[in-house]
């Protein structure tokens, strides 16, 4: 979905400050990789907004939720197609009938994907909302390394070190939304 009709999708579900967020677009209209970072904004704001919660558009945080009798904040990241996700795919075409070893990160990012992950929710830690409910809306065009199974082992290393401590402000963090 293209920008535009996302905006416009936005402003017909009743979206607040969809008129703001179209400024953000424009003024990023060069950047084809950033407008496509912000397009997930777009997409989770309008998936709340589908499941009747009333969202309102911002930047810390980037959306706002309410419904159902609860007031939620959210933050949104994309993971963008890696390098190591065009290997994978000439891989996978290759070796039709064998298993074979793919989304593996370290060679080409020197980071496992889970890692990245768990570091995006621990460096958006000090945005999480004190006395409210955060949310880290995470949307992936990774196919072959960051998937379910990658967010699962992030969200159990976030699990660790909130118990153990070591980043209080993760403790604020409620839940994980994966887009794939």
């Amino acid at each position: 979905m293209d920008s535009l009709n996302l905006v416009d999708r936005l402003m017909e579900a009743g979206v607040r400050n969809a008129e703001s967020y179209r400024r953000k677009l424009s003024d990023n209209s060069g950047e084809p990789t950033v407008l496509r970072d912000l397009a997930s904004e777009g997409v989770a704001a309008l998936m709340f907004s589908m499941a009747g919660f009333v969202v309102e558009m911002g930047e810390s945080p980037d959306l706002m939720l309410t419904g159902f009798g609860q007031s939620l904040s959210a933050e949104v990241k994309h993971f963008r197609y890696k390098p190591q996700d065009a290997v994978d795919d000439v891989k996978l075409r290759e070796y039709n009938d064998y298993l074979i070893a793919f989304g593996n990160t370290v060679p080409s990012e020197g980071t496992a994907a889970w890692k990245q992950v768990a570091d995006v929710a621990q460096r958006k830690a000090r945005q999480y909302r004190a006395g409210t409910p955060n949310l880290l809306v995470l949307e992936s065009s990774s196919p072959h390394c960051v998937d379910d199974g990658v967010v699962r082992t992030a969200v159990n290393i976030l699990d660790e070190e909130t118990v153990v401590g070591t980043n209080h402000h993760l403790s604020r963090l409620n839940g994980i939304v994966f887009l794939s």
